[in-house]
């Protein structure tokens, strides 16, 4: 029945006149599937270099960000690990923590608002993106204020980070593996300008006009 189902899901697949894939991973999903080359519409960062921030004033600039929930896949307890073993670093998590997982150099935040995440996202030192994404915001949102990515080589960070340019990648889930490359990071910095080029490139009006574009091409 399956292969019967499969051959069905394919022709159906192809009644739509456009597909359009987040990423190149999304986009290799639907190939394997549906057998349609989907081109790639990257999804757009809904925070602007310009919008209003507000201060988070106990918290010092120069801390590691991570901005996840306490779900396995997105490796959250990695990077607690990572921060936790390095003496003197300190990492401020937006979203949750897993349990067990307090310390007095990690600062946990929820239910804040834009503006301050704006702030956060611009006096990081660094955003950790340490989980298994299909494209992943974060990276892309923390660039858009000139603030560089140290993510996991995988899925969607593929697609955004331009490693030495506005970002620095690990190859491995251990600890051991972020630290080395936030080390690589401190030793080798990335200019907050340039990085703040890349994260322009998915501004919400360079993807309304990449997406009428698509449309119009289908018309």
């Amino acid at each position: 029945a399956r292969p019967i189902l499969q051959r069905w899901d394919r022709r159906a697949a192809r009644r739509a006149d456009l597909y359009l894939a987040n990423s190149t991973t999304v986009q290799r999903r639907i190939r394997r599937v549906y057998g349609v080359d989907a081109p790639v519409l990257h999804p757009p960062v809904l925070l602007a270099p310009d919008a209003p921030a507000e201060p988070i004033d106990w918290i010092e600039p120069g801390y590691l960000l991570t901005v996840s929930r306490a779900r396995g896949y997105k490796n959250t307890r990695l990077v607690l690990d990572a921060v936790r073993e390095s003496p003197s670093e300190r990492l401020v998590v937006v979203g949750s923590l897993p349990d067990g997982s307090d310390h007095p150099r990690i600062t946990v935040l929820s239910g804040i608002s834009d503006a301050q995440l704006v702030w956060l996202y611009a006096h990081a030192r660094a955003l950790v993106a340490a989980s298994h994404e299909d494209f992943g915001l974060t990276p892309v949102e923390a660039n858009t204020f000139g603030t560089p990515v140290v993510a996991l080589r995988a899925g969607g960070y593929l697609d955004s980070v331009n490693e030495g340019v506005n970002g620095v990648f690990f190859d491995v889930e251990t600890p051991d593996a972020i630290r080395a490359a936030v080390a690589d990071l401190d030793r080798n910095p990335l200019d907050r300008s340039a990085v703040a080029q890349e994260g322009a490139k998915y501004s919400l009006p360079a993807f309304t006009e990449r997406l009428h574009d698509w449309v119009n091409s289908v018309q």
